[in-house]
C-alpha cells in the first residue's frame, strides 16, 4: 500500500526505531491506524 511505502521513506529520512516502523506498518496493513 502507499502508506506503507510513506512509512518506510518517513523512516529512511529520520534515525527512528525499525522496530517501531515495523510495528506503524503492519497497523497500517489491518487498518487500525487512525
Amino acid at each position: 500500500p502507499a502508506q506503507a511505502n510513506r512509512a518506510v521513506r518517513e523512516v529512511g529520512n529520520g534515525e527512528a526505531g525499525s522496530e517501531n516502523i515495523i510495528r506503524e506498518a503492519l497497523r497500517m496493513l489491518a487498518g487500525h491506524a487512525p
